[in-house]
């Protein structure tokens, strides 16, 4: 582990010295999603690669490959959730409490709202490369 920390510290040493490096953040970036699993701080040394540098195919596919994995997860998560809440619904429902059952739909809808509000983010990053 004192390796990782040791290599995070001469990344973030040459990136004060090189802030224009796509090439620095786009490593940099990528180390974070391999070694330290944090994809959400890579894509964003990821993104600052192809701020500089955006016609990069490299850059690219390292950027979207993070995206996919992190909204993989995410939707895997979010069908387990949908689909526990449906079997505490019909559970619900043979039990007769009519009460619950109705916050239980009200969760669901807003899950459905977020499923909504997630493919519209996409839908912004994928216009943006």
């Amino acid at each position: 582990m004192n390796k990782i920390r040791s290599i995070e510290n001469e990344f973030r040493k040459a990136l004060k010295t090189y802030p224009n490096s796509a090439e620095l953040y786009n490593d940099y970036g990528m180390f974070l999603y391999r070694y330290k699993k944090d994809c959400g701080n890579a894509a964003k040394f990821l993104i600052k690669a192809l701020r500089i540098n955006p016609e990069n195919k490299l850059y690219r596919y390292n950027y979207n490959k993070i995206i996919r994995e992190t909204s993989t997860k995410f939707e895997n998560y979010h069908n387990f959730l949908v689909l526990l809440i449906f079997a505490i619904m019909v559970w619900l429902g043979f039990n007769g409490y009519n009460n619950l059952m109705n916050m239980v739909s009200l969760f669901l809808l807003a899950q459905i709202i977020m499923n909504y509000q997630k493919n519209l983010n996409k839908k912004e990053q994928s216009v943006l490369w």
